[in-house]
């Protein structure tokens, strides 16, 4: 079976339309929306994240990975980095010796465009100082793909 990366209705109505409703935005500020408001899907328990790509001329959008269809979704938002990066560093449950950060090349724009980075490095400093990171396209997780997503390696 095929992989569905393009979502032409949803609940009935025209994709574009109702993602820009939901939003309370009008269709033409749609696709800048969508850094900041991705669609969560939630599979045995665990919320994946699939970022919009782009609005098609038939109304439909394209996401960067997979949509099952048949499944309940939600318009996500963004939290507080400096938030969620605290509560990052202590579900690590130690002071790594060397951190790796791996983050989705969409956070990248996100954090670059908004000016994040250096809460996300200030937080990273926190743990030890020693870190190295780059930039993917995404992150395979259990055989699906999600993107707007942060892995972190920490080494003791």
């Amino acid at each position: 079976m095929p992989i569905k990366r393009c979502v032409y209705t949803f609940n009935n109505r025209p994709a574009d339309e109702k993602y820009a409703r939901i939003l309370g935005i009008p269709l033409y500020d749609l696709h800048d929306a969508f850094i900041s408001h991705p669609l969560g899907q939630k599979i045995d328990g665990e919320l994946f994240i699939n970022s919009p790509q782009k609005i098609n001329h038939d109304h439909s959008i394209t996401f960067y990975s997979e949509i099952i269809p048949n499944k309940f979704i939600d318009v996500l938002g963004l939290g507080d980095t400096k938030q969620i990066m605290a509560e990052t560093r202590e579900k690590m449950g130690m002071k790594p010796s060397t951190l790796l950060s791996i983050n989705c090349v969409l956070r990248d724009l996100y954090f670059k465009k908004h000016g994040k980075w250096r809460e996300v490095f200030a937080s990273l400093d926190e743990l030890n100082g020693k870190e190295a990171g780059y930039v993917s396209a995404g992150e395979q997780y259990n055989f699906d793909h999600c993107n707007q997503t942060m892995v972190m390696l920490g080494i003791e």
